[in-house]
């Protein structure tokens, strides 16, 4: 049996011989990667890389995610048992306003002796 394997961007069937291009959407070797998030909907059959990224995304291959950078770190204003207070300064760094916004935080606990 002899196996062989189409080029990047291509791929086989029983009548093309490797002469078929990856079906929009998709690139590389067999075609298994799925393009990333670029402005015309297809990349480039073989080695994924888009002329344009759709807002929020960045990279050769649109697959990078740009998140945006608020200027001044929160500030707690007042921490209680249940509640917490934070002032959040929402100036960015010139990229897109985001479209929600989400405050992760860690609870800790310290033992007096």
């Amino acid at each position: 049996d002899i196996l062989c394997s189409c080029a990047a961007g291509y791929k086989s069937n029983l009548q093309s011989n490797c002469l078929d291009r990856c079906s929009p959407g998709t690139y590389g070797h067999n075609c298994r990667n799925q393009c990333g998030k670029c402005m015309e909907k297809a990349c480039n059959h073989i080695d994924g890389n888009c002329s344009n990224c759709q807002t929020n995304f960045d990279g050769k291959t649109c697959h990078d995610p740009i998140l945006p950078i608020v200027k001044k770190a929160p500030k707690i204003e007042n921490a209680e048992y249940r509640q917490i207070t934070i002032k959040i300064s929402l100036e960015y760094d010139g990229r897109e306003k985001p479209m929600y916004y989400q405050i992760q935080y860690k609870v800790s606990y310290s033992r007096r002796f």
